[in-house]
C-alpha cells in the first residue's frame, strides 16, 4: 500500500489515492525500473499520467475530450503496466525539460557561412535542412522532429521565429548557448517521439485501450 507519508504536498484527491491503493499493492513486486522503494508515489504517478498522456493511441482514442480540454486518465488496472508506463514517463519528463548532457546531443552545431542572426526561417524537406538564415542551417532534422507540436505551436519552427525579426528590427544573434538549447531540443523531441513509440508497444502489449487498464470507466485527471 502506499506510504501516505509520501503524499504530502501532493493535490492528488482522496478518491483516486484509495483506488490506486487498492488496484497497486506493491509489497511483493519485484522492480525493474527506476524506483527504490516498494510503494508508489506521487512522483511515479504524475510520470504515468505523462506516459498515457503522451500515447498516440491514447491520444486518437480521445481526440475528442482532449480537444475540449477535458482529458481524461484510466487508470491502471495492475502494478505492472503502472510502473512499466511510470518509468517511460520519467524518461519523458528528463526530455521535457531538457536534462540532456552535452555529450549526449545527437545534433550537430550549424553548418553554412556568415551571421547567425536568425531570418526567415525554412525547411528542406530532401535535405532535412532547418535555415537560420540564406547561410545558416541546422542538417539532419527528420521531418517528423520538425513538425512535431505542443499545445498546437510546431515546437522547432516557433522557437526560431520567436528570436526573428520583428517590428523591421533584425532577427537575433544565436549564441552558443541558444546553439546548445536548440539542439538539445531536437534531441529530446527525437527521443520523445521514440519513446511515445515504446509507450504504445507496452499499452498494445497489454491489450491495447480500454482492456490494458482495469475498468473502461475513466477517471477526470
Amino acid at each position: 500500500m502506499a506510504n501516505q507519508g509520501t503524499l504530502l504536498g501532493s493535490n492528488l484527491q482522496p478518491g483516486l489515492i484509495e483506488k490506486l491503493n487498492r488496484r497497486l499493492d506493491c509489497s511483493h513486486v519485484a522492480k525493474k525500473t527506476w524506483q527504490t522503494s516498494a510503494q508508489w508515489t506521487p512522483d511515479e504517478f504524475f510520470a504515468y499520467l505523462l506516459a498515457v498522456t503522451a500515447s498516440n493511441a491514447y491520444r486518437n482514442r480521445y481526440d475528442g475530450p482532449l480537444r475540449m480540454g477535458q482529458p481524461r486518465i484510466p487508470l491502471p488496472g495492475a502494478v505492472g503496466i503502472f510502473f512499466e508506463l511510470a518509468a517511460l514517463g520519467a524518461r519523458l519528463i528528463s526530455f521535457e525539460l531538457l536534462r540532456i548532457e552535452a555529450k549526449d546531443v545527437t545534433l550537430a552545431p550549424p553548418l553554412g557561412d556568415g551571421s547567425l542572426t536568425v531570418g526567415e526561417v525554412t525547411y528542406n524537406t530532401e535535405q532535412h535542412r532547418v535555415f537560420v538564415n540564406r547561410a545558416k542551417w541546422f542538417d539532419g532534422i527528420a521531418p517528423a522532429v520538425w513538425q512535431y507540436r505542443i499545445g498546437g505551436y510546431q515546437v522547432l519552427l516557433k522557437w526560431l521565429k520567436d528570436r526573428g525579426p520583428k517590428g523591421g528590427e533584425p532577427g537575433r544573434v544565436l549564441t552558443p548557448d541558444d546553439i546548445l538549447q536548440y539542439r538539445k531540443m531536437v534531441t529530446a523531441i527525437s527521443k520523445t517521439i521514440e519513446l511515445q513509440a515504446e509507450i504504445d508497444r507496452v499499452i498494445a502489449a497489454a491489450g491495447g485501450f480500454p482492456a490494458a487498464f482495469a475498468s473502461p470507466k475513466l477517471y477526470d485527471a
